[in-house]
């Protein structure tokens, strides 16, 4: 490879970083605020349980632990039930459906693996099943998607502050 080529990949390498990192952003600030509404009606362990199980199935990952992975299995219907309350709460919802549908598009445009696609595309079916999908939003450039999902996950975390 050229040092040309070198040199332009870089800045999409960066870019491709940091908007992981905002879609983090997001997951974190999705998690926080889901917590900081359950705790008010249920302790902190079980809180802490249903918003890590709801943003999961919301991007389409699976449980990290065996007892996560025994908490959503046991509690299906109120994790659904708390997706399908998302429908009122359109900061979460608008900035999920921003950040599932640009990350589907940068994967389209940056990576040939069919498993990452395949994800995505579960998690963007996970919209449509849940009545979540905001079918005309605009999708900002990736630059200001960051800064966006920077400034989500800051809110998110004043709540538990």
């Amino acid at each position: 490879m050229s040092l040309l080529n070198r040199l332009l990949q870089f800045p999409q390498k960066k870019l491709i970083k940091n908007f992981d990192a905002a879609v983090n952003h997001v997951k974190h600030g999705i998690y926080h605020s889901l917590k900081s509404e359950f705790i008010k009606s249920q302790d902190e362990t079980y809180s802490g349980l249903l918003a890590a199980a709801v943003t999961n199935e919301l991007f389409a990952l699976q449980p990290t632990t065996e007892e996560a992975r025994i908490f959503a299995l046991k509690n299906k219907k109120v994790i659904e039930h708390q997706i399908s309350d998302l429908k009122n709460k359109k900061e979460i919802t608008e900035i999920l459906n921003i950040t599932l549908r640009l990350r589907a598009k940068m994967i389209y445009e940056n990576v040939s693996s069919g498993t990452v696609i395949k994800i995505n595309g579960k998690a963007i079916d996970n919209l449509k099943k849940y009545g979540l999908l905001i079918p005309d939003i605009n999708l900002p450039t990736p630059k200001k998607f960051i800064a966006k999902a920077r400034a989500f996950h800051k809110k998110a975390m004043n709540f538990i502050w």
